[in-house]
């Protein structure tokens, strides 16, 4: 891949250019929490969401503040720049302005009470009159209003109307919706009574001891169609996106834990499968599912971490037994360790990095498929000493970045100071200022700044320099905003 800017031949799978920065291909912006992922991810790699099949993102459009902002209070005034020909797209009139995604953005004009949707010309297809707005999934817009998240079309019409007190995205033609219970919870327990519960909104009886129940969430999670149909009764504490056919739902004491199909029915339950109450689950990008389980040590004085992996048919891929402990999956790999030392595993099952020194370990957090890789050094003879009177010691360690095939960024630095990388950015402190650098570790924003520099996020940071607060883009460009007399 050529940069547009420099010319420079890059990697087909680069982000940036490693020689001028450039931006080489977009990303993808997630719509439950806003996190920005590789253009070709299916999932989110931070929370999990699953992105709709037939999306067609605007890269080149990104938000940007106006040298003029509004007089008051200096609150900045968005607009819309092209990353191409870096010029102004659409003029700024909003005082907040999300990237796009699958040709939206969700804005709030600067007159405006709440938020609206708006499209690649800058026309409103979703009036500015909502509290709070999703991004587009599956041709619906989750929308609060008036304290209550119901569904439009991309028209703006009401689809399924304000009544429900939470709402997620559309995933493979359902959406988990939830109901607030908090004041039935509260008469109940004053009455010490067994209760049941026949809802307005879902057809089944619930029932629940209340003492069965520690500390009751406020909510319960059901699932509905493009109709607003119920399809899965709210009865849940916790649930899932659908993914592969398959959902997982926690209804703690009362409704146990289990993998669902699209009618509501159970096809696993983990808590018999695990023959343990204290499990979790995640269905991973491949529809791969994750369990862990904790069990009492031999001697009873503690608890240690099992988990497997199964495939969407339910077969075993790594069972607990195999002695692998995975972290939760981010988009489709996990770190994991195996017979004591550190490794990093895709939903398939495949081992796809493993560190044969004892002395390195993967940090569970990452990004861009970038690891922190801490090296922790043997204790010296005093250490042994302190350890076997039974003092407890810290280890002197070292950290730096790995990729995924295990190549070293920077080499190890002791008090070297760094952060994860966003937007193929991470900072990084030498001597005692801040800059930031690239996945080759070449220095792309030079290290002027003060304090600790901000991640980057929507393609901009916050920096300090000579005391004063900036915001730069991704090749350390000052966006500086100014007061109208």
């Amino acid at each position: 891949m050529n940069c547009p800017n420099c010319g420079k031949q890059n990697n087909s799978d680069s982000f940036f250019c490693e020689s001028c920065g450039q931006q080489l291909r977009g990303f993808k912006k997630c719509s439950r929490c806003a996190h920005l992922n590789s253009p070709t991810a299916e999932f989110c790699v931070k929370c999990g969401a699953k992105f709709p099949s037939t999306s067609l993102e605007r890269f080149d459009l990104v938000p940007c503040i106006s040298e003029v902002c509004s007089k008051e209070e200096g609150i900045p005034i968005y607009g819309y720049r092209s990353l191409k020909d870096k010029t102004i797209s659409i003029e700024a009139c909003y005082i907040e302005a999300r990237p796009f995604f699958c040709h939206y953005a969700i804005v709030k004009p600067v007159e405006a009470s709440g938020y609206g949707i708006i499209n690649e010309a800058g026309d409103l297809v979703i009036p500015p009159i909502y509290t709070d707005l999703h991004y587009p999934s599956e041709n619906m817009v989750a929308a609060l209003y008036n304290g209550k998240w119901g569904f439009l079309d991309l028209s703006g019409n009401v689809i399924i109307p304000f009544r429900y007190d939470d709402a997620g995205d559309f995933s493979e033609g359902l959406a988990r919706v939830g109901v607030d219970y908090s004041s039935f919870y509260k008469k109940q327990k004053e009455k010490g009574l067994l209760y049941s519960l026949d809802s307005r909104l879902f057809g089944e009886t619930l029932a629940y001891y209340w003492d069965e129940v520690e500390n009751p969430f406020a909510l319960l999670y059901g699932f509905i169609d493009c109709e607003g149909r119920t399809v899965v009764d709210a009865k849940y504490f916790n649930v899932s996106d659908f993914n592969g056919g398959h959902a997982y739902v926690d209804g703690r004491i009362v409704h146990g834990k289990h993998l669902i199909n699209k009618k509501g029915e159970s096809i696993l339950d983990i808590q018999e499968y695990c023959h343990n109450p204290d499990v979790d689950c995640q269905i991973t990008k491949n529809g791969s599912i994750w369990i862990l389980q904790a069990s009492p040590n031999d001697d009873g004085t503690g608890w240690y971490l099992e988990t497997c992996l199964l495939d969407k048919n339910l077969s075993e891929l790594i069972s607990f037994d195999d002695g692998v402990y995975m972290e939760r999956f981010v988009d489709d790999l996990s770190v994991a360790s195996s017979k004591g030392k550190s490794c990093v595993i895709r939903d398939s099952g495949r081992f796809v990095l493993e560190l044969e020194d004892e002395n390195l370990r993967i940090h569970e957090q990452f990004n861009e498929n970038i690891f922190f890789v801490h090296k922790t050094f043997p204790p010296t003879e005093e250490q042994k000493r302190d350890r076997s009177q039974g003092y407890m010691i810290t280890l002197d360690s070292i950290c730096s970045w790995m990729d995924i095939t295990g190549k070293l960024i920077l080499p190890f630095k002791q008090n070297q100071r760094i952060t994860l990388f966003h937007h193929s950015r991470a900072a990084i402190c030498i001597d005692g200022k801040w800059g930031y650098v690239n996945p080759s570790g070449d220095m792309i924003i030079p290290a002027i700044y003060d304090k600790t520099a901000w991640d980057f996020e929507n393609g901009l940071a916050l920096v300090t320099e000579d005391g004063k607060n900036y915001i730069i883009d991704l090749f350390g460009n000052k966006v500086t905003t100014i007061l109208k007399e």
